[in-house]
């Protein structure tokens, strides 16, 4: 039996999340940045005297499913596929194979994680950028990008991107004096 989580969960559901901190990634973000009080999410735990068996997170129009132990709730799921008109539904593929969505289309998404890296540059002093900045590092990027400022947003979106999935931030060498971290 699922039931609906409020504040007085928290510290149980996020013990439970973060046995596999990763993998609960969205879940644990979800939860820090809107609560248990939001119109655009809710989250649904099964629950016992031996502790959380699983969960469902309803955001916006999507919906996640959890369980360590492979459980699966699908009346419960398809309840709220209707109510909320869910377009979404995501976790595990081996858990989200459990459940029967015949009538969707379903897209295999992977999930990458970085466990080391391998060539990173080093920093021994990491500064935040600030406005005083902002001309030195436009004449970077205008020097680098002559022919376009969109070919300059291109690349600066495909820079964070990239460097999102693969490591997590981006080093820019501004000058030979100084060097950033750009933190994402």
């Amino acid at each position: 039996m699922l039931k609906k989580c409020s504040e007085q969960d928290r510290k149980r559901l996020t013990d439970y999340l973060y046995q596999n901190p990763v993998l609960n990634l969205f879940i644990i973000g979800d939860l820090y940045n809107y609560g248990f009080d939001s119109d655009i999410q809710d989250l649904y735990i099964d629950e016992d005297y031996q502790g959380i068996h699983g969960l469902v997170l309803r955001y916006r129009h999507s919906i996640l499913v959890q369980s360590y132990e492979g459980r699966t709730y699908p009346e419960f799921v398809a309840e709220l596929v209707e109510r909320h008109r869910i377009t979404h539904i995501n976790g595990e593929a081996s858990l989200v194979a459990k459940y029967d969505f015949t009538a969707r289309e379903n897209v295999l998404c992977y999930f990458s994680q970085c466990k080391e890296l391998k060539n990173a540059p080093k920093m021994t002093a990491v500064e935040s950028f600030g406005p005083e900045d902002a001309q030195e590092i436009s004449e970077v990027f205008k020097s680098v990008f002559k022919n376009s400022i969109l070919e300059m947003t291109r690349a600066i979106k495909r820079l964070l991107n990239d460097s999102i999935a693969s490591f997590g931030f981006t080093h820019l060498e501004i000058s030979s004096k100084k060097e950033y971290l750009i933190e994402l």
